[in-house]
This record gives C-alpha cells, sequence and structure tokens, in this order.
C-alpha cells in the first residue's frame, strides 16, 4: 500500500493533527511543517507522537479518510471543541462547490486521478 493517513497526538492522546501521505512524510512533517501552530507547539517541547492509521493502495481513498477523520475530530478556532491544528479540511486545494454536501465532495475526490 502506498498512500497512509496518519495522526499527531498530545501527551494525553488527544489527537492534534491528521495527515495523509507515502513514504517517511509522517516523520518529516514533524520537522519540517508549514503549519505555524503545529510547528509552535511542536517546538515548544510538548510531547508529540504519530501512528499510522490506515494504508491505501489509492490517494482518493487516503483523501476521504484523512476528511473524515477531520470531520470528526475538528479544527481549533474553527470548529466547536476541534482539536487538531489542521488549517484545512483535507480538500481545499480542490476546486469544490460549495454546496455540495460531504457525499458530493466523497463522491468528487473518488472520480479524480491522485496517482501523481
Amino acid at each position: 500500500m502506498i498512500y497512509y493517513v496518519y495522526c499527531y497526538y498530545d501527551k494525553e492522546n488527544t489527537p492534534i493533527y491528521v495527515g495523509k501521505g507515502k513514504g517517511d512524510r509522517a516523520e518529516k512533517h514533524l520537522t519540517k511543517s508549514s503549519n505555524l501552530a503545529l510547528k509552535d507547539f511542536i517546538e515548544s517541547g510538548e510531547e508529540v507522537s504519530y501512528k499510522i492509521l490506515d494504508r491505501f493502495e489509492s490517494a482518493n481513498d487516503a483523501l476521504i479518510f484523512e476528511f473524515d477523520l477531520i470531520s470528526l475530530y475538528g479544527r481549533k478556532n474553527i470548529d466547536l471543541n476541534g482539536t487538531l491544528f489542521n488549517k484545512s479540511a483535507g480538500f481545499e486545494h480542490f476546486n469544490l462547490d460549495p454546496d455540495w454536501n460531504e457525499e458530493e465532495i466523497k463522491n468528487y475526490i473518488r472520480s479524480l486521478d491522485l496517482r501523481k
């Protein structure tokens, strides 16, 4: 399986970031993140652990799982009681119709060729 979805946790085992990747993305993101809130948290010396949550053959399936987890945990300062430092919901870099519901978003993602 090429793609995976990973989660970073704080010392209380609370999810603080969800991402998708391949190769060593989960490890590299701990030291080379463009997400300033996550970077500040890590650089503050707070304990952070991570876990690969699932592996996928398709980037589309990984993106959908990432989207589902971000929706489940919520984003800090955006969603009520959100715990994640994620800046996006996992799909903002696609040109989506703002009126689409969650199922329409997932169907669109499934139709894309994300093998790049």
